[in-house]
């Protein structure tokens, strides 16, 4: 059995290659992934919320 520790870092590392943005984050240069990405903001263009792993900067990826 694993622990919550062990259980929570698969399911983010899954999560990760699921969701990944494929943008690298200005500042770490790691791929970001969607922060919550059954959500397509209804701007214009519109646009889905990014987040970066490492530093947990997030941003706006415009969608086409």
């Amino acid at each position: 059995m694993k622990t919550i520790d062990e259980h929570n870092k698969e399911y983010y590392e899954a999560m990760q290659s699921c969701y990944g943005a494929d943008v690298l984050c200005n500042d770490c240069k790691v791929e970001m992934f969607y922060s919550q990405p059954c959500v397509l903001l209804a701007s214009m263009p519109p646009k889905k919320t990014v987040e970066c792993p490492e530093c947990h900067k997030t941003d706006y990826k415009i969608m086409q």
